[in-house]
């Protein structure tokens, strides 16, 4: 189901954003990560989330250029 078609949700992307339901509804189909790495070296952890961050921030203010 498309987050778009979803009846009990109420958001408009601008005021009020997307907030997943606590049970979501995954196709067994789709294979998840269900193993983590136990040993996470501190440094490389803090470079991949400061670069995830970065990330996200460059795609909002993308998409807020792009929309006028």
């Amino acid at each position: 189901m498309k987050v778009s078609e979803m009846k009990d949700a109420v958001f408009d992307g601008r005021n009020m954003g997307y907030v997943p339901p606590k049970n979501l509804s995954i196709s067994p189909k789709l294979k998840l990560h269900r193993k983590g790495a136990r040993n996470i070296d501190p440094i490389t952890y803090e470079v991949i989330r400061h670069s995830l961050w970065h990330v996200n921030e460059e795609h909002g203010a993308t998409i807020q250029r792009l929309s006028g």
